[in-house]
């Protein structure tokens, strides 16, 4: 039904005696009639809606499969990561930070060149970036477990490290009761071996 026969069919329904509805609810009718044509002629549609459609339907595939099949990039930032992994014992725990840094770029940074851990071990600049986190998946949770476990690690280290500038430092500003602690501490111990 085109919008000249809604019209009509419209003015004819107004003009009968029996029909007492107020004009916006007459208007309300004509908006639905119109929606409702307008829907029926976008579905068969001209040939060139029909066209254009089919384009952007074709583009938005296009983009999906070439953002799907895009090579990796990251392999120099995951030969890094690897080295800086292998390093840990001999750096002395001071290639961990780059694997902090790393971390926090794959999580919050350049997605593309900073890959996820557990990913790097397979990277390979002839992979597509899909096959590259498929495969990184399987060793995902346990690299994130041994990342955890590092951290926990080197916090327990830095706190033991401190600790005994802490000492010295309350020595230092708390001579005589310092002293005095060290006193008793050592006669409690010497006490305890001679009465057993």
């Amino acid at each position: 039904m085109s919008v000249d026969e809604q019209l009509l069919a419209a003015q004819n329904a107004k003009d009968q005696p029996n029909q007492e509805s107020s004009s916006s609810e007459r208007a309300g009718a004509l908006r639905e009639q119109q929606g409702g044509a307008g829907n029926q002629e976008g579905e068969t549609g001209d040939l060139r809606s029909q066209v254009m459609a089919s384009r952007k339907n074709r583009a938005v595939e296009a983009a999906k499969k070439k953002k799907e099949e895009r090579k990796s990039i990251s392999f120099r930032y995951s030969q890094i990561l690897k080295e800086n992994i292998f390093n840990l014992v001999t750096s002395f725990g001071t290639s961990y930070f780059y694997i902090v840094y790393h971390w926090f770029q794959s999580k919050l940074g350049n997605k593309r060149k900073y890959v996820k851990l557990g990913s790097e071990w397979m990277d390979n600049p002839a992979i597509t970036e899909k096959q590259r986190d498929e495969i990184g998946s399987n060793f995902a949770p346990w690299e994130n477990c041994c990342f955890v476990s590092a951290a926990f690690g080197c916090l327990v280290s830095v706190l033991l490290a401190t600790l005994p500038l802490v000492l010295i430092g309350y020595f230092i500003a708390h001579p005589l009761q310092a002293a005095w602690e060290n006193l008793s501490l050592v006669w409690n111990i010497i006490k305890s071996i001679f009465s057993s």
